[in-house]
């Protein structure tokens, strides 16, 4: 990319590209388990825990909030 600033759109693909590798180094355990969290095939509160900390932090960084938790997080 040149010179310019990031625009939300690809600073938000950018934060939400590395989740998996920041919530695994906290938590210290393989980014593997973290993706296999995220995508439902295997359980850990923690790990869940861990993933929602992070995307609400990118979320706040670019001003969006969620209104139902309760849908945005459950199937």
């Amino acid at each position: 990319m040149s010179n310019r600033a990031l625009t939300p759109a690809f600073k938000l693909i950018f934060d939400f590209r590395g989740i998996l590798v920041r919530v695994a180094n906290r938590l210290e355990v393989h980014q593997s388990f973290v993706g296999r969290v995220a995508r439902g095939e295997r359980k850990s509160e923690l790990i869940e825990a861990g993933l929602r900390t992070e995307i609400h932090k990118i979320l706040d960084s670019i001003g969006v909030s969620i209104k139902d938790e309760t849908k945005f997080w459950r199937q």
